[in-house]
């Protein structure tokens, strides 16, 4: 409920900033198209559950290997307490999620 101050700090680009709203809300094309288009929701190809932002960006196993290179958080509220909006985008974007959010 509370996403706290929005504040992109050596952020330059739009489209980062588009991403990065979007991930903070919790509304990514990705995870919230199927509304739109009255199907199924989406899940998360390794592990079979529903594909949430949380669950790209905190718990996928799958993305552990790729998530350690880059940050070691347990919650959404931890990782946009403590980790860098930078390292952020550059996560999604080796997971190839970016163009995706």
């Amino acid at each position: 409920p509370l996403i706290g101050e929005t504040v992109f700090k050596n952020i330059h680009c739009r489209r980062d900033e588009v991403v990065l709203h979007r991930t903070r809300i919790g509304h990514t094309h990705v995870t919230h198209s199927y509304l739109l288009s009255k199907s199924d929701a989406p899940e998360c190809a390794h592990c079979q559950c529903l594909l949430t932002v949380e669950h790209i960006l905190v718990t996928c196993p799958a993305l552990n290997a790729v998530r350690t290179q880059y940050y070691n958080v347990t919650s959404l509220t931890q990782l946009f307490k403590d980790i860098s909006q930078v390292t952020i985008v550059k996560f999604l974007k080796e997971c190839d999620f970016y163009s995706k959010f």
